[in-house]
């Protein structure tokens, strides 16, 4: 093997150690972080640029849906990427096992769920550059004012994190106490709201309960609408996560 076939084989770097650019698709998590620590995601990709991610044998698309808008739980500024599965999860989830919205996102059942068992599910260089990040999240469905602030690796999204700031009035947005956050540019386009499982259309959870209840949480139907279900019902499961 002569000099310059041994050197092709070497992956080239950029300026500053770098992966030079490149399709999201073809690169590993340790040199998505690397990029994404340097604050030049939005420099190599594209909101909705996707990347396969496998979990229980399963393979999912983790797709882009925002630069610099999560803070992370360090302090330390914001997250350079936030990824959300393009679909849900193969089996659909309850939020709480009783009919009961009380505590919200942060008591939620479905919260621990996702931050042990499925987060353990995922790839170990996955995992090993997850950055947690601080969301906020309604507390209490009768006091628009109880805004928890909680720190997450893995996370359900807000309503208004999707839909935007459809703001009807007195605190709330369409199901949702406002307060929770910001939209992401992915989830502009109304067509991304809608979320497949196992290829066929489904409804899905947000972290947001509903507010002037006590049973229920917001969720997106199969046809990317707003609605709400109640939180020992089975909706699907779309979670996000930042590098």
């Amino acid at each position: 093997m002569n000099e310059d076939m041994i050197f092709n084989l070497v992956p080239k770097k950029a300026s500053g150690g770098l992966p030079e650019k490149a399709a999201l698709s073809t690169m590993s998590w340790a040199e998505i972080a690397a990029v994404s620590q340097a604050g030049l995601a939005a420099e190599y990709w594209s909101v909705g640029d996707e990347i396969s991610v496998s979990i229980d044998g399963t393979a999912y698309s983790a797709v882009i849906i925002g630069f610099a808008h999560d803070d992370l739980a360090d302090n330390s500024g914001k997250a350079g990427i936030t990824f959300g599965l393009k679909q849900c999860l193969s089996s659909s989830e309850k939020m709480n096992g009783a009919m009961s919205n009380a505590g919200g996102w942060s008591s939620c059942a479905l919260r621990a769920t996702l931050n042990g068992t499925i987060l353990g599910r995922l790839p170990a260089a996955l995992r090993s550059v997850i950055r947690p990040v601080r969301k906020k999240a309604a507390a209490d469905g009768e006091d628009e004012t109880r805004i928890d602030i909680v720190t997450d690796s893995l996370f359900l999204f807000s309503e208004i994190e999707v839909l935007g700031d459809s703001d009807v009035g007195d605190g709330y947005v369409e199901n949702s106490w406002e307060g929770e956050g910001s939209q992401y540019p992915y989830y502009t386009t109304a067509a991304n709201r809608k979320k497949t499982q196992n290829g066929a259309a489904i409804g899905w959870w947000t972290r947001s309960l509903a507010a002037y209840t006590a049973e229920f949480f917001c969720t997106f139907n199969k046809t990317g609408a707003v609605s709400t279900g109640v939180a020992n019902g089975n909706a699907g499961v779309s979670f996000g996560f930042c590098v």
